[in-house]
């Protein structure tokens, strides 16, 4: 259960801050319309739109039972009736995906119920894809947190970007308009919270070994001093949604596309562990030395995990 805190704005990561209080799942009499669309390779959902609702999550259930939010849409002020969103990272599955929408509205949550369920076939993937965790040597990839400058430092290799998610210019194989939008993002939650931070990269390109994040300018205050584990990495899309196509004519709706997560490890200050804290800069209140976090390079995951 989580509380809206904000929405900042759509930037190159979607930036709505959400905190976990007094929040009510409940079912919509609505539900979501789903077609493969073979030529365009992707599943087109059709989410009716509910007056009022800050955001919409959308998850996708494979015949497993294994649930993924897979994106979201953040409204803006609109008559839609409902607003379009294409799972384009569906693989190919024999036994189908059945979708839903979850819906922000008034500090709960209203569900949708599932879908029927679609069978995906041709798809360019035959797995969802997630970041690929590239050794360069023996050792695992993993995060290593220095108490000392507190950065978040990759380790014992790259975090790399799918061929399937590049275009042939960039190495890769995909053909679709997306091709080399994705960017890898990191997962991180507390007791109560998730959140994605960017990891300082552009869209398309691989996280480099050596890679150094800034934690104390990344992280809003509310995740200092607190625990914060490791959820994963994952690959993210923002797209913006013009009226009528006309960028002139301003945004009318977002989409955000999330992959699924891969884990990776923790080590902090070169020893295995399971979460770490970012320490407030500063010995007292009057003190505190704040950076102010960079927007553009940090997103909520609106996910319960």
């Amino acid at each position: 259960m989580k509380k809206s805190l904000s929405l900042i704005g759509i930037l190159l990561l979607s930036s709505i801050l959400i905190a976990c209080h007094d929040v009510s799942d409940d079912e919509v009499e609505e539900t979501l319309s789903v077609e493969w669309n073979a030529a365009a390779k992707h599943v087109i959902i059709s989410v009716p739109n509910l007056n009022g609702a800050e955001y919409i999550n959308i998850f996708r259930k494979n015949s497993d039972d294994d649930e993924y939010n897979i994106g979201e849409i953040i409204p803006k002020k609109t008559s839609r009736i409902s607003f379009i969103f294409y799972d384009e990272l569906a693989a190919n599955t024999k036994d189908g995906y059945t979708y839903r929408a979850r819906y922000r509205l008034n500090d709960n949550y209203k569900y949708t119920s599932w879908s029927k369920a679609v069978i995906v076939s041709d798809s360019d993937f035959a797995s969802e894809p997630s970041p690929v965790l590239a050794q360069s040597g023996t050792k695992e990839v993993i995060l290593n947190y220095k108490t000392e400058t507190s950065n978040l430092v990759l380790e014992n290799g790259s975090i790399d970007i799918q061929p399937e998610l590049l275009s042939a210019a960039e190495g890769g194989t995909c053909t679709q308009d997306f091709a080399g939008d994705y960017a890898v993002v990191l997962a991180l939650k507390t007791e109560s919270d998730a959140i994605l931070v960017g990891m300082g990269t552009e869209k398309g390109k691989s996280v480099n070994e050596g890679k150094e994040r800034p934690m104390v300018s990344i992280l809003p205050l509310e995740y200092l001093e607190k625990e914060l584990s490791v959820i994963g990495v994952l690959y993210q899309r923002v797209e913006p949604i013009y009226v009528d196509d006309d960028e002139e004519e301003g945004i009318e709706y977002t989409t955000v596309h999330w992959s699924t997560k891969t884990k990776i490890g923790l080590m902090v200050d070169d020893e295995t562990a399971k979460n770490f804290t970012v320490k407030r800069p500063g010995t007292d209140e009057s003190s505190y030395s704040y950076t102010v976090p960079v927007e553009s390079e940090r997103a909520v995951l609106a996910l319960d995990f």
